[in-house]
């Protein structure tokens, strides 16, 4: 098994969240940024059993709250070590936010479907919150394959048709949603392949279209459709940290490396350079796609059950990740 490196060389280990929270506190540090400007710790919340101790320095925080900056990338501004994940969990951690840091009101927040999550987020500040797009997409992509429809849908074209087209659902708006979900069942039946494809339509109807999850389903038209940069970010602090469970100097460290990427990120969007990758041109082409194909059934030039079919074109490289045909 490999030895997890103790870089802060802490002397004593933290046995809980509060004597960690403590540790910190008392010691600034071992939690001060890689060039001993500024310190990562913010403040413990939550009471006992549900602790969350929220990491960010206070130079992110002041630009992060700036009027002029316009990030149009994605930047990770926080990190929060949570004991639970539980709705309490994630409103005491977004309240402590909203008073450290007033002048920061989130437009449009996109999530992964836990619905602990996105209730905090729309309690707190009220605002607009969609599941990801990519993460819906994947799971129905995973279900064909593990209910055992890969080598039917390699021989019936339709079938799968059907299935992929599943995935666009999220691009309707949300009042056709349901439509859209009876459309391709519907036409299902009518070529005869519904009979092999009831379970997963029912899987997916029991799942997602119902509940919180089909009240944030719907992504039509939205400039940001997934969280994926999110998960990018959080693959990134996993890498730093280099083990699967890493200690809390680990951890610490691996905090502090992406405060300083965050800051001279933040430092370069000031000076209205871009410091992220551009888009691909593949992403891109995709996108614009997507925005005609919804323009075209706002129009009304292509009615609901057409669009899925359109859409879910753009869907290829996803559904052939999750479900190789």
């Amino acid at each position: 098994m490999r030895q997890a490196a103790d870089p802060l060389h802490l002397r004593r280990v933290p046995q809980s969240f509060e004597e960690l929270a403590d540790l910190m506190g008392q010691n600034p540090n071992i939690t001060a940024t890689m060039d001993g400007e500024d310190n990562i710790f913010m403040a413990p919340v939550g009471p006992p059993g549900h602790r969350s101790i929220i990491f960010q320095s206070r130079r992110v925080a002041g630009m992060m709250q700036s009027a002029t900056l316009n990030i149009r990338i994605v930047v990770p501004l926080v990190q929060v070590l949570m004991q639970s994940r539980k709705r309490v969990d994630y409103i005491a951690v977004l309240e402590a936010l909203r008073e450290a840091l007033p002048q920061f009101r989130p437009e449009l927040v996109i999530a992964d479907f836990e619905c602990a999550q996105m209730q905090a987020w729309v309690q707190v500040y009220s605002v607009p919150v969609h599941g990801c797009y990519w993460l819906f997409s994947r799971a129905v992509s995973i279900l064909s394959r593990t209910m055992g429809l890969t080598h039917y849908l390699r021989l019936h074209p339709r079938a799968k048709s059907k299935v992929r087209s599943l995935l666009a659902l999220p691009l309707l708006p949300q009042n056709l949603i349901m439509e859209g979900f009876m459309s391709l069942a519907f036409e299902a039946a009518e070529e005869a392949v519904y009979a092999v494809l009831h379970t997963i339509f029912v899987r997916v109807l029991q799942t997602w279209l119902v509940g919180f999850r089909f009240e944030m389903m719907s992504v039509f038209l939205a400039d940001h459709r997934t969280n994926n940069v999110s998960e990018s970010a959080n693959r990134m602090l996993r890498l730093r940290t280099q083990v699967h469970h890493p200690n809390i100097s680990l951890f610490l460290e691996a905090v502090r490396a992406m405060e300083t990427n965050s800051y001279l990120d933040l430092l370069a969007l000031e000076e209205h350079r871009n410091p992220g990758r551009p888009s691909r041109a593949s992403a891109v082409n995709n996108d614009i796609f997507i925005v005609n194909y919804s323009q075209a059934l706002v129009e009304g030039q292509i009615n609901v059950r057409r669009f899925l079919h359109l859409a879910s074109r753009r869907m290829l490289n996803i559904f052939r990740e999750y479900q190789p045909l």
